[in-house]
């Protein structure tokens, strides 16, 4: 299964709470390699890609890069939902 690289991607298993040793199922999560790399670099305040938190009003914000302009998806009051918003742009621009 991890063999499979979706959009040339490599898939690898992450650690939801960043701790090695915790193999239990609940914190484990498959993942692009790429994303896997990002969550270790510099100081984000959301796990994904296009996802912020806006701090004034306590929601997370989606956006994306088209043609070099920054679009903006909505505020959600669940991360993951802003992810999913996200997701599903850059389905639609893929198609």
């Amino acid at each position: 299964f991890l063999n499979h690289t979706p959009n040339g991607n490599t898939l690898v298993v992450d650690h939801i709470n960043d701790i090695k040793t915790d193999n239990r199922l609940e914190n484990l999560q498959v993942v692009t390699n790429r994303f896997n790399s990002r969550k270790t670099q510099g100081n984000y305040s959301s796990k994904y890609k296009g996802v912020c938190l806006k701090r004034k009003t306590n929601k997370w914000g989606a956006c994306i890069s088209i043609d070099g302009k920054l679009k903006h998806l909505g505020y959600f009051e669940k991360e993951y939902d802003a992810h999913v918003a996200y997701q599903n742009k850059l389905l639609s621009l893929s198609n």
